[in-house]
């Protein structure tokens, strides 16, 4: 790009870079929400540089909830943006950079954690997606009842919304990270295939930030480290709280918030 360029110019030449970024990034985000799978592994191959730095940095770094998500977005839109921008300087040069580009992504595939500890902070993101339908839901019941969740723990709970078309779609009731097989498809939900855990009798409030709703300890916390990754994954759980909000909790916050509601669950 030549410094003589005018501003409007520069914005002419940049637009083609920018709707390609953004197009791909939205493509990532309803991928994610839909739970798409083979789109989703695909998409997250081509994002993988992105994930893998924003990994690392996250460990030296964390951003709580809706933070990380923005920040993880913006990275992607930069990276994309960057990419594309160099496709557009160097037009006699493509094959050069595809060829360097395809190399980056083996090193990266072969040398970095393995797919499953790859895609897991995106599956992070779904299931805090899902925490928070889940929340709407419970909204909407609360809203119909006087303020009042249902009142039953566990599945019992989560059926009272199932039974009476609160949310009926099975697969937001399980957590991609699970590595529980199969999804219910019809009639009454069963503990062992739900990835979340309901404590009922709660009333909405504003400023009631008690848990409603979270992780199995087990969704996110027993997947093995890539053969050559420098850090091992912290656990992690998402909290749905009774004011609607979605919150995180790492390491040994997190096996603390277990221990403390492990009377309050089912």
């Amino acid at each position: 790009m030549s410094e003589n360029m005018s501003l409007k110019e520069k914005l002419k030449y940049c637009r083609g870079s920018f709707i390609f970024s953004v197009s791909f990034l939205l493509l990532l985000i309803l991928v994610l929400l839909g739970n798409i799978e083979f789109v989703q592994t695909f998409l997250l191959l081509l994002a993988m540089p992105v994930f893998i730095v924003f990994y690392f940095l996250s460990i030296f770094s964390p951003c709580s909830g809706s933070v990380g998500i923005i920040s993880l977005c913006i990275t992607v839109f930069a990276y994309w943006f960057f990419i594309a921008l160099l496709f557009k300087r160097f037009k006699g040069s493509r094959g050069l950079l595809i060829s360097l580009l395809v190399i980056i992504y083996f090193l990266l595939i072969v040398f970095i954690p393995d797919s499953g500890e790859a895609r897991e902070p995106s599956r992070r993101i779904a299931c805090m997606s899902n925490l928070k339908q889940i929340g709407i839901a419970l909204k909407q019941y609360a809203d119909d009842y006087n303020g009042f969740y249902p009142d039953k723990n566990g599945e019992e709970g989560l059926n009272v919304l199932r039974k009476n078309a609160y949310l009926t779609d099975y697969v937001i009731y399980k957590c991609p990270s699970s590595n529980e097989n199969g999804v219910e498809k019809s009639g009454a939900l069963r503990e062992e295939k739900i990835s979340y855990h309901y404590r009922g009798g709660e009333k909405y409030s504003g400023i009631n930030n008690k848990p409603l709703a979270w992780d199995k300890f087990e969704n996110h916390n027993d997947k093995k480290a890539g053969r050559f990754s420098t850090f091992p994954m912290k656990d992690f759980g998402n909290v749905l709280l009774a004011n609607g909000t979605v919150i995180h909790y790492e390491g040994e916050a997190w096996e603390k918030f277990c221990e403390e509601n492990a009377s309050n669950k089912k």
